[in-house]
């Protein structure tokens, strides 16, 4: 799933005990301030979006684009919209756990 600076990325873990979220903002996106900045505002937003931490998922939500005020001002807005989107099922559908090579079922 996509938004103008971000990108959710998201796999079934099949096990129960929640979602686990990883954050990332790469270093050519701004200075150490600026990308905690945008670490800070993500974090929050997936802390406070509704459904999502009982999800048994995946998840991954990635920065793209350099940090400026404008998008800095908007990337509250941006996650909420994204981490909303993903609770509803409206742009996602999940996928089962990969099994790892070589195992049988």
């Amino acid at each position: 799933m996509r938004d103008r600076h971000l990108t959710l990325v998201y796999e079934a873990t099949g096990a129960p005990g929640g979602a686990r979220l990883a954050l990332v903002v790469p270093r050519r996106c701004g200075n150490a301030v600026k990308r905690n900045r945008i670490r800070r505002i993500l974090k929050e937003e997936a802390r406070l979006a509704p459904n999502v931490r009982a999800m048994p998922f995946d998840m991954a939500l990635c920065w793209k684009g350099p940090i400026t005020e404008e998008a800095a001002r908007h990337a509250h807005r941006e996650a909420a919209s994204l981490l909303r989107k993903f609770a509803d099922g409206s742009q996602c559908s999940p996928k089962p756990p990969s099994q790892p090579s070589g195992s049988t079922s």
